[in-house]
């Protein structure tokens, strides 16, 4: 049996519990939930019509709900001039979408937020129309950073100044003023901003055992971030936390792709594998989660299979081309500038460690574009690099 057999949605399915799993979270309001749900009962191959046909009119309901929280979320969001988020929120809003009039709403934003870059570009230069602007004023950041968190979180800030202002701090990594926290009654929402400030203080060691307490305290309140967030804990102390129970109990994406990057860091590349092929089998093919594609790439990377390692991080670069970004952070840039290089595709490995050490001015891309320069039949690249 795989490592992973028993693990939530990583194990033989049953689609009529998987109904009966995504009918208490549609009751619940949690659709995104209800949906992944409902998505892996239709992908149980035997599965009765008299289970698929109620599913299929659940999904689109879900479908529906998501896609309207998300444009309300990017029309906020825009309206507040934090278009970086309200592009996130539109741009799932379309992933969900599939009224005419939603889609258009959504295009709109993204279509807004460009606008909007290139008048300030033209006013103030590409740097800084890059660079996120965020209000001064706490209320005002407030109001904006408690969408990105779970429920209690956000009952908390409201009913708690001090927590509030400690929460603005935190965002904006001003620990001196972000230390008050300390000070604070525990509570759920306390001992979470607890651990992020030890996390920022850079006591990993600390930061987990608060996370760890408020994990077993309050399981109940954590939603997928914050679970992908104390495995990601768990792999900056380099602590020997076993990660099963999360595996098993909430087995999200953002939680499998924490846990197979943690199983990387401990050098486990067999659990990593394992977790990771049974994860893209589940996939969904209409909805593919860019990040665990990035991820096999890297997987592929570090075991030397360049091959692999292209064709993974190709799609994802593909994946987030499609969706308006088309620059590679360098973690995933870097990596596959090596593996073109190494399957013999010396132009693009030269293209991309250029576009890199343009765009990050990371020394280590522009010695790659260096080294490529040499090995490429591109005259235009080659003088590129030379500039470096």
């Amino acid at each position: 049996m795989s490592r992973f057999g028993l693990f939530g949605r990583l194990g033989k399915k049953d689609c009529n519990k998987l109904k009966e799993k995504g009918d208490k979270q549609f009751s619940r309001g949690e659709f995104y939930l209800a949906l992944v749900a409902y998505e892996d009962a239709l992908a149980v191959s035997d599965c009765p019509a008299e289970v698929t046909l109620p599913v299929r009119e659940n999904v689109n309901v879900c479908k529906t709900k998501l896609a309207a929280h998300n444009l309300d979320l990017a029309k906020s969001h825009f309206d507040a001039e934090d278009f970086e988020t309200a592009a996130d929120f539109a741009t799932t809003c379309l992933n969900y979408a599939e009224s005419a009039e939603i889609r258009a709403a959504a295009e709109e934003i993204l279509n807004g937020i460009d606008d909007h870059y290139d008048q300030f570009e033209e006013v103030f230069g590409p740097d800084k129309a890059e660079h996120e602007l965020l209000p001064d004023d706490d209320d005002a950041y407030a109001e904006i950073l408690i969408e990105h968190y779970p429920p209690f979180i956000r009952k908390e800030v409201e009913e708690n100044e001090a927590l509030k202002h400690a929460m603005a701090a935190l965002n904006r990594q001003d620990l001196e003023t972000g230390k008050a926290v300390l000070d604070l009654d525990a509570s759920p929402a306390v001992l979470y901003f607890q651990a992020l400030y030890y996390s920022l203080n850079k006591e990993a060691e600390t930061a987990l055992y608060t996370f760890l307490r408020l994990s077993r305290e309050h399981p109940d309140l954590l939603d997928e971030q914050r679970w992908a967030e104390l495995i990601e804990l768990i792999a900056r102390a380099e602590s020997s936390e076993s990660i099963d129970d999360i595996l098993e109990n909430y087995p999200f994406p953002a939680v499998i792709r924490a846990a197979i990057t943690l199983f990387m860091g401990r050098e486990d590349m067999d659990a990593a594998g394992e977790l990771l092929e049974e994860s893209l089998e589940f996939m969904s093919p209409s909805r593919p989660d860019p990040l665990l594609i990035a991820l096999a790439g890297i997987y592929h990377f570090r075991g030397e299979r360049f091959e692999k390692a292209v064709e993974y991080l190709t799609n994802f670069q593909n994946i987030m081309a499609m969706r308006g970004q088309f620059t590679l952070s360098p973690e995933y840039a870097i990596p596959m500038a090596i593996a073109l290089e190494k399957t013999g595709q010396n132009d693009k490995a030269l293209e991309i460690a250029l576009h890199t050490a343009k765009i990050y001015g990371i020394p280590e891309a522009a010695e790659l574009s260096r080294n490529l320069a040499d090995r490429s039949s591109r005259e235009d690249l080659r003088k590129l690099a030379e500039k470096l």
